[in-house]
This record gives C-alpha cells, sequence and structure tokens, in this order.
C-alpha cells in the first residue's frame, strides 16, 4: 500500500493514519512508518519505539512544520524537510539514545541548532549523514556519533 498525499500508513500493518504522531503512537519496534507527499504541522515525539521513519517521495515532498524529539534507541528519520517552529530547541532533539539515524534530511532551524543532543555530555550514538542544514548541528555526546554531509 502507498500512502496517497497527506496520509501516513505503516508498512507492516498497512494501517492508515491522518498524523505522524498518530502512527508512531501506533507503531511497534521495528516498524516502518511511510508518510505520504504533503505538509505537516505537528511536533513528532519518538520515545521507547524503535522505528523507521520515512518519506514516499523525499524531501523536496514531504515537509514537517514542527521539531522531532528522539527518546529511543534504533530510529531513522530519513527523506524529509523539517521546518523549525520553536527558536528554543533543536529542531531534531536526540536525548540519550543509541543507533540514531538522521539522513537525507533538510532541516531549517529558527535562531537554534538544527540538529542537536540534549545538554551534558548525552549518550547518543549513530550517524547524521546526507542532511542539508540551516543553523548548527550541536553533537555534546558521549557515544560514538558519525556526523557527515
Amino acid at each position: 500500500m502507498v500512502p496517497e498525499e497527506g496520509k501516513v500508513y505503516n508498512q507492516r500493518t498497512g494501517n492508515e493514519y491522518d498524523t505522524i504522531q498518530a502512527a508512531v503512537i501506533g507503531a511497534n519496534d521495528e516498524d516502518t512508518i511511510v508518510v505520504g507527499d504533503g505538509d505537516y504541522t505537528e511536533d513528532l515525539t519518538i520515545k521507547n519505539k524503535a522505528i523507521t521513519l520515512k518519506s514516499l517521495n523525499g524531501r523536496d515532498s514531504t515537509t514537517i512544520k514542527g521539531k522531532i524529539i528522539i527518546q529511543s534507541d534504533n530510529v531513522t528519520i530519513n527523506g524529509f524537510t523539517v521546518e523549525a517552529t520553536d527558536t528554543t530547541a533543536p529542531v531534531i532533539h536526540m536525548i540519550d539514545s543509541d543507533n540514531i539515524n538522521i539522513i537525507n534530511n533538510t532541516v531549517l532551524a529558527q535562531g537554534y541548532a538544527s540538529i542537536g543532543t540534549s545538554t551534558a555530555p548525552a549518550k547518543v550514538t549513530g550517524k547524521i549523514s546526507g542532511n542539508k542544514v540551516t543553523g548548527m548541528i550541536i553533537v555534546g555526546t558521549n557515544g560514538k556519533l558519525e556526523v557527515s554531509n
């Protein structure tokens, strides 16, 4: 099943959702959430879910207007434009998480970091690669995090 514009679906279950956060809440570990083309105005929190969140047709077709907070291990965010609506926190914020992959996204900050870890030496591992960013990438981690563009 391929999601229509403005819809989100879980690749494993085939369930369709109107919001990305609803699909995240309904997901189980190792699920892949596919986001149809369009603009989504919502903040996302991925907590205690090892999931892949990917756009159907890449960063030029799917925009999230809001922030993404990751508080889980084994999460991949792939192929979105993510636009900040908050000037006080990273657009994509990783908090004490292992094996986080932020790949092939455009991340647009407003006065703060585009991609960042929690304050103090955080435990974050994974890869930040293939992204186009405005704003800084702030990484304060005592884990192994590969950063390249």
